[in-house]
This record gives structure tokens, C-alpha cells and sequence, in this order.
């Protein structure tokens, strides 16, 4: 990154002198201090991206070897006896099930979003919605979070639809 003298005293102030003082000691030169600076920036993305990679091999791997040694793909949600998961971690998978399927669903595109509509619901949406108990009840439970207005068993339906087998 070329550095204007015109925008170093600038940029020195936006990054801190805090964050830049012990390079600023050690090289005394302002404009180097803001390029070793940026260098590490890059050296640091560089290194997350070789991390991600190796933290997704590492986790595939695990999960591989977990498969192998339980004998059955289904392991995380229904481990064999006499292994069980304690409570929180069960929440921490449904949580983390959850998530995905938000993240999948997301990333549909509209008409895939109306096609999965259209299975779950073949005579079309619900009237009134919010009459259902069981959204009633989670909004009772989870006041701060934003429902949208459909029974859980809809969601139940429609998660089947789009993740069958679990």
C-alpha cells in the first residue's frame, strides 16, 4: 500500500498511536511502522485462511474416524449405547442443527423458498397463524426473539421436507 506523506500523519492517527507505539520505537519511521503494520494485517488474513482450512480437515477427519469407530453415519444425533451426550451438549447440537438449517434455507433462492412453501403447505398457508399454541408458547419462552407466524409442526413438516433423515 503506497502511503501519500500528505495521508501518513492521518492514518497513524486512525490506526492509534497505542496500536503502533512499540513499532514506532523499534523503526522510529512512521511510514514503516504503517506498512509493517499493514504487512502483519495481511500475514494474518493469510494464515485464518490456512487455519480455516486445516480446522475443516482436522473436524472432517474426526468425524470420519467417528463414523468408522461407532460403525454408523448417524452418530451425532443418535449415538450408540452405552454412549449418551449430557444435556447440554444435546442442546448444543440441536442449536447448532438449527443454525444450518437456517443458513441452508437462506441461502435458497425465492422460488426454491416457494417450491418448499408449497410442499409444506399444499392448501396454502394457515389462517391465523399466531393462534397456534405452540408458537404462542415459544414466544412466550423466547420473548426477544423474532417469530415468524407459523406452528412449530409447520416447521417440523418443512424440515422434513428439506432434511430428511434427521
Amino acid at each position: 500500500m503506497a502511503i501519500d506523506d500528505a495521508d501518513l500523519a492521518e492514518i497513524t492517527k486512525l490506526l492509534s498511536p497505542e496500536r503502533l507505539g512499540k513499532l514506532h520505537q523499534l523503526t522510529g519511521n512512521s511510514r514503516a511502522v504503517i506498512e509493517f503494520h499493514q504487512k502483519t494485517l495481511r500475514l494474518g488474513a493469510d494464515l485464518m485462511n490456512i487455519t480455516a482450512v486445516i480446522e475443516i480437515a482436522m473436524r472432517n477427519s474426526i468425524c470420519e474416524n467417528l463414523r468408522q469407530h461407532f460403525g454408523q453415519a448417524g452418530w451425532l444425533l443418535s449415538p450408540p449405547a452405552p454412549f449418551e451426550w449430557k444435556e447440554s451438549e444435546k442442546n448444543k447440537i440441536k442449536s447448532a442443527l438449527d443454525s444450518a438449517r437456517r443458513a441452508e434455507y437462506s441461502k435458497l433462492s425465492q422460488a426454491d423458498k416457494h417450491a418448499l412453501d408449497a410442499l409444506a403447505f399444499p392448501n396454502g398457508r394457515p389462517p391465523e397463524p399466531h393462534a397456534c399454541a405452540a408458537v404462542q408458547d415459544a414466544q412466550d419462552a423466547y420473548p426477544g426473539r423474532r417469530w415468524k407466524g407459523h406452528c412449530r409442526t409447520d416447521v417440523l413438516h418443512l424440515e422434513t421436507l428439506m432434511w430428511p433423515g434427521l
